[in-house]
């Protein structure tokens, strides 16, 4: 009798991060901060209680400092649970692999993003501007959609004049649907190599990667994951379906 193998998939976002005084640290210094850290050892307890005895666990994550300090978290947590982790021949001991392609989308940052679709106030590059999301929105989309329609190339001219040229470039260079889902699919690839046992993977990575995800695969226009939260997924005919 052929053994059965099957694999999960859980999705983390990374947890609340110390962002500076002013909100403007760079990505490479954000860890995180002690709620974050909190938050990660709670949903860590409750991700061990998915893993079956048989799952060889793996975890993949953002190279961000602040996806990987979530992952180190995790991956401590579930040792302490005895949890089984696949370990190539190379690497004797539980190792985290990270891959680029769970990085956020490029350019999008949340906090100057949001103006946009909801309106308020931008504080960037040391100036200080209000964003009426009557005239930057007037659909009411959501964030997601709004990225995906790419609506902040359609602002009018006369809008835009009046705001920083810094501000400018970075909401007009965000990364496209087209290749967030891209690259996604390039990691997701990866999944049809892994046939030879159970095996639990669990991606750590962004609100906005989160968001993506949740569209493509539950099929609705959810914001993302809150800090340190995860879905649970299998991998059936090379597709992801929603446990529970």
């Amino acid at each position: 009798m052929l053994e059965k193998h099957s694999t999960s998939i859980d999705i983390v976002r990374h947890g609340t991060y110390y962002d500076g005084e002013k909100g403007e640290l760079p990505d490479d210094s954000k860890r995180l901060n002690e709620k974050g850290i909190r938050e990660v050892q709670l949903s860590a307890e409750k991700l061990a209680e998915l893993i079956g005895p048989d799952e060889e666990v793996a975890i993949w994550s953002s190279p961000m400092p602040r996806a990987m300090h979530t992952a180190e978290i995790i991956k401590e947590t579930l040792l302490g649970k005895e949890k089984k982790f696949h370990n190539p021949d190379r690497f004797p001991e539980p190792r985290i692999s990270i891959f680029k392609e769970l990085t956020e989308i490029k350019n999008y940052s949340p906090h100057l993003f949001y103006p946009l679709v909801k309106g308020g106030w931008v504080n960037y590059s040391g100036k200080k501007f209000y964003v009426d999301n009557n005239l930057t929105n007037p659909q009411n989309l959501s964030t997601l959609q709004y990225i995906i329609e790419k609506q902040a190339e359609k602002i009018s001219p006369e809008i835009k004049k009046e705001w920083p040229d810094e501000y400018l470039e970075k909401i007009s260079n965000i990364e496209s649907y087209s290749d967030v889902t891209k690259r996604l699919a390039r990691l997701m690839s990866r999944l049809e190599t892994l046939k030879d046992k159970s095996y639990r993977i669990i991606l750590v990575t962004h609100k906005g990667l989160t968001s993506f995800l949740a569209r493509d695969v539950l099929g609705d226009q959810s914001e993302g994951l809150k800090p340190a939260e995860f879905m649970d997924f299998e991998v059936k005919d090379g597709k992801l379906i929603v446990n529970g």
